[in-house]
């Protein structure tokens, strides 16, 4: 059986080295290059395992904090952008309107709650940040308002929505008709 390998193998390696002169070469720089992307590609697979696993090791719960950190950030910058897509005409430029605030803020709250209900990383920034009225503050705190946008014109009617939207009772989605 080895001997058949063997053959098998000497007869692949032979077949393209065989010139129309008679000559006799093995063109081993293609094996060579093939051998070299496979070593990398192990090294990589490794590396992505190990270092990570160094970094928690050396540094714990430091690093462990940092992602988490971002991860969050990530989660609630979605929430920001969800909520400033979802209202139009509540942008000008890059500036919100005053009177578009409350509902860019509830809808990123909104947003962010509905993806709460299947994520697990959504639910845990919807923790994080405090709970709706944290995640209110903190969209409110990263928005671009107008020079004229106060606490008390921006800020506090959009916790109001908010409060008014959480304390509403969820209604159930209409199924929708599947296309036959």
């Amino acid at each position: 059986m080895n001997r058949f390998l063997l053959a098998a193998l000497a007869a692949l390696i032979a077949t393209p080295a065989l010139a129309a002169d008679g000559s006799f070469s093995i063109p081993y720089g293609d094996l060579v290059i093939q051998c070299v992307g496979v070593a990398l590609n192990i090294v990589e697979a490794i590396a992505v395992v190990a270092i990570p696993l160094y970094v928690k090791k050396r540094w714990g719960d430091l690093a462990g904090l940092v992602v988490t950190n971002s991860l969050v950030k990530g989660e609630l910058d979605e929430a920001r952008n969800a909520g400033m897509n979802a209202v139009a005409g509540a942008m000008k430029g890059k500036v919100v309107h005053v009177d578009g605030v409350p509902q860019v803020v509830a809808a990123g709250v909104d947003h962010l709650m509905r993806k709460a209900d299947v994520n697990a990383l959504a639910a845990y920034a919807l923790k994080a940040a405090g709970g709706p009225e944290g995640v209110a503050r903190w969209i409110w705190a990263e928005l671009h308002l107008p020079e004229d946008a106060t606490r008390e014109n921006s800020l506090v009617p959009a916790l109001e929505k908010v409060a008014n939207a959480a304390a509403a009772p969820k209604k159930a989605p209409a199924p929708e008709k599947l296309a036959a």
